[in-house]
């Protein structure tokens, strides 16, 4: 949801940009730390592409996700 919102945003992202293509594009705009964009691209990459991912680590970097967009919604 988070990356298609990005999507949406003129001349800010592609349909085929990977969720470490749009973290880059993230910190180069500096609209978020890094190191949150970092751990929820990484924790995104393990559920989506290998399944390993620690309940704890899902937890919190969907916590950041949403703290995230809830900074946005205002």
């Amino acid at each position: 949801v988070f990356a298609s919102q990005l999507r949406a945003v003129p001349q800010f992202a592609k349909k085929s940009d990977t969720a470490r293509e749009l973290r880059g594009r993230i910190s180069r705009r500096r609209l978020y730390t890094d190191d949150d964009i970092a751990s929820i691209t990484s924790a995104f990459e393990r559920a989506k592409y290998s399944g390993d991912i620690d309940p704890a680590e899902a937890r919190a970097a969907t916590e950041k996700l949403c703290r995230i967009i809830r900074r946005n919604m205002d």
